[in-house]
C-alpha cells in the first residue's frame, strides 16, 4: 500500500494546518501509512516552487511515492 504525504505551508492559516493534521490522523486510524510535515519559509501558493529543487523535501517525498508506485 503506497503511503500518503500530507504537506502545508509554514504560512499557511491555523485552520488549514489542523485540517490537514486532522485528515493524517484519520488516514492513519484507517490503516494508511501517513507521513506530514511543514514546508518552511513558504505560503499556500509557492510551496509548489519547492518540487523545482531537487534536493527539498517535497522532491523527495515525490521520490518516495515514486519508489514506492513502482
Amino acid at each position: 500500500r503506497m503511503g500518503l504525504h500530507i504537506v502545508f505551508a509554514e504560512k499557511d492559516t491555523a485552520e488549514f494546518k489542523r485540517q490537514s493534521t486532522e485528515f493524517a490522523e484519520v488516514c492513519e486510524r484507517n490503516g494508511n501509512r501517513v507521513c506530514v510535515y511543514e514546508v518552511a519559509n513558504t505560503n499556500h501558493f509557492n510551496i509548489i516552487i519547492d518540487w523545482m529543487k531537487p534536493d527539498s523535501q517535497l522532491s523527495h517525498s515525490l521520490r518516495q511515492l515514486l519508489a514506492t508506485a513502482a
